[in-house]
């Protein structure tokens, strides 16, 4: 007998699945999933477990194609085993067919990432407004990169399309510090032939004097390592949270919450980099880390419901020395004291809804601003989640 110890679900059913269409090669399977069987499932002969990784195939399974597996693995059975990660579904039929002991255990590992993201434009504005904010996510077999630019529309001009260029090429290139500069520059000289598209003079000359300005926070995930580095230029930062919410990391790492009222340090493609105001920084993701990329009015409503929710005395005296500034963010300070949000519950939210710019997102931007909680402003969020289970449990 093969015992087949699972630690999620989603793998028992996809290989209950994978099982029947391939029961001319083995047929003295034993799964056992050990999130509903754990009694049944606990290895008390102290076997000898060959471990299989289902990091792709499982991610490409839950994130595109079932949404609920996790709670409800029925729903993967009405569903087909799609091409995509069929093949290494029967490498693990094939593994087992060819082994020669009678009894065999093998522990499938879940471990695999999950992300969502959104932007939202100003609801207010014009239609032909351009939402100055620009993301992408981008994955392969290896990586996942994701990035977001925060155009500044209050100096110089094509800020929305300065941003869309540095998101589109930081995917392509992944630029380091020590590079960013040079980078900068190769992708400056072609975006500031722009001005031939510019009729009208005034601006044509305001285009060629003030140039073009968006912020910088990008990931460069290797999802075999688990190791993510992280930079930013200007104020989109990136949080590093844990499993329960405890902030772990921060990219800048002197960030805090009344930095957010100066002026950001902006990429301007007329503009040198100042080396200096780069924070470049890698982290390693354990299970159930999670990495958010916010831009500067989402990020300051989000680091405020922590530090309100934390209780270490350095969040306190954070949150007392912006209120002593009487501004806009400790405004927003004593309006969000009287709610006891969460910020887990918030991000559910946030997490809850399709990627890209949808109207559900809207609707929320909508009802957190009406309360005074968000400023006005363009809004963009990535989610990125290190899931999966652990030593089989």
């Amino acid at each position: 007998m093969i015992n087949i110890f699972c630690c999620n679900r989603a793998i028992y059913a996809i290989l209950q699945i994978t099982h029947n269409k391939n029961k001319d090669k083995v047929s003295n399977l034993n799964f056992c999933d050990s999130s509903k069987e754990k009694n049944k499932c606990n290895d008390k002969n102290d076997q000898s477990f060959t471990e299989y990784r289902l990091s792709e195939i499982f991610s490409k399974t839950v994130d595109s194609n079932y949404s609920n597996v996790d709670s409800n693995y029925s729903n993967i059975e009405k569903s087909d085993i799609k091409d995509i990660f069929a093949p290494e579904l029967e490498n693990i039929m094939n593994f087992i067919s060819k082994q020669d002991s009678e009894n065999i255990s093998i522990k499938l590992i879940a471990d695999y990432y999950h992300y969502k993201f959104f932007t939202v434009a100003k609801p207010e504005e014009s239609n032909d407004r351009k939402n100055e904010d620009s993301l992408k996510v981008d994955e392969d077999e290896n990586s996942i990169v994701a990035v977001i630019s925060d155009g500044a529309g209050g100096t110089g001009l094509l800020s929305a399309d300065w941003s869309q260029t540095l998101v589109d090429n930081f995917i392509q290139d992944k630029p380091s510090k020590d590079g960013l500069d040079n980078w900068l520059g190769k992708i400056a000289n072609n975006f500031m032939n722009r001005k031939n598209e510019i009729k009208d003079s005034f601006k044509r000359t305001k285009f060629m004097r003030e140039g073009s300005s968006a912020t910088l926070g990008g990931i460069v995930l290797d999802k075999k390592s688990n190791l993510a580095k992280t930079i930013t230029y200007g104020d989109t930062p990136i949080f590093h949270f844990s499993k329960d919410w405890q902030l772990k990391n921060k990219n800048p790492k002197n960030l805090t919450l009344s930095s957010f009222a100066k002026f950001p340090y902006l990429l301007n493609w007329k503009d040198i980099v100042d080396i200096e105001q780069v924070d470049e920084q890698e982290w390693d993701l354990e299970l159930g880390d999670k990495l958010i990329i916010a831009s500067d009015g989402l990020a300051i409503f989000l680091f405020t419901i922590f530090l309100l929710q934390d209780e270490s005395q350095k969040s306190k005296e954070e949150i007392d020395e912006v209120l002593k500034a009487k501004d806009k963010i400790s405004d927003t300070i004593e309006k969000l004291k009287q709610q006891n949000l969460k910020l887990a519950d918030i991000i559910n939210k946030f997490i809850g809804y399709k990627n890209g710019e949808n109207q559900d997102m809207l609707g929320l931007y909508k009802y957190y601003k009406e309360d005074g909680f968000l400023v006005k402003d363009d809004y963009s969020f990535i989610y990125i989640e290190r899931k999966g289970c652990k030593n089989g449990n």
